[in-house]
């Protein structure tokens, strides 16, 4: 997963920072195959680069990935199958313009389309001072984050 925001959006948690993460069923992240156990805190390191040589404009490919509660989570139904897309916060008004796009020629702004048969979005949390980026879209990328994962029915 990659992250591209401004460099400017660099924070640190002055308290909890709610947050929602993708993972396939088994816990185990999509993008990286690492497999999460709920209430651990994980540690990973930032390493900004920055892009098109340009000190304002970063990347970060590393660090622990997830979403603001800001973005809305949309239910779409499509040839018989449940999805899930996750999607920036400024489209929350939009309603169901993204079924129309969801599964046309352009995915529309949705950040992560998944499917309810082979994952789950989570809650968690990025804790008090950690340090971390956020984007316009409600994508963040944080040194440190706690998930709360569901037990199995």
């Amino acid at each position: 997963m990659c992250w591209e925001g401004k460099a400017k959006n660099r924070k640190v948690a002055k308290r909890n920072i709610p947050v929602k993460k993708l993972l396939y069923k088994d816990h185990t992240s999509p993008y990286k195959g690492f497999r999460y156990v709920s209430g651990k805190q994980y540690k990973e390191e930032l390493h900004p680069h920055s892009l098109w040589n340009d000190d304002t404009r970063i990347s970060l490919t590393n660090g622990l990935h997830c979403y603001s509660n800001k973005c809305i989570t949309k239910e779409i139904h499509h040839d018989g199958e449940r999805y899930i897309g996750v999607f920036p916060p400024l489209f929350s008004s939009i309603g169901n313009f993204f079924q129309n796009v969801f599964f046309g020629r352009s995915i529309g702004f949705c950040l992560c389309p998944y499917n309810e048969r082979r994952h789950i979005l989570v809650t968690g949390f990025i804790p008090v001072g950690s340090v971390y980026y956020e984007n316009k879209d409600g994508e963040i990328v944080s040194e440190r984050l706690v998930l709360a994962i569901p037990k199995e029915k």
